[in-house]
């Protein structure tokens, strides 16, 4: 994306939903548009040990999948 594109980022903070938004114009053209929509949850032990069951080691798989893609990368000459 340009450095003179046009970026706008909105934020809706309600009670029981988060929102966010992010548009990108450029020349006048919508180059992007991405939103994220979240339900916030009560910081329990319960909630907690869900999250853990669900989705064991998510931030250590992130790392690695983000480290496999960087060598992916070094090895086709991209420094």
């Amino acid at each position: 994306m340009e450095s003179q594109a046009q970026y706008a980022l909105t934020v809706s903070d309600r009670p029981g939903r988060l929102a966010i938004t992010i548009r990108v114009r450029e020349d006048g053209t919508q180059t992007l548009y991405t939103a994220l929509r979240l339900q916030p949850l009560a910081l329990s032990d319960r909630a907690l040990a869900s999250l853990l069951v669900r989705q064991p080691l998510l931030s250590v798989t992130t790392i690695a999948l983000i480290g496999w893609h960087a060598l992916r990368l070094r090895l086709r000459g991209v420094p």
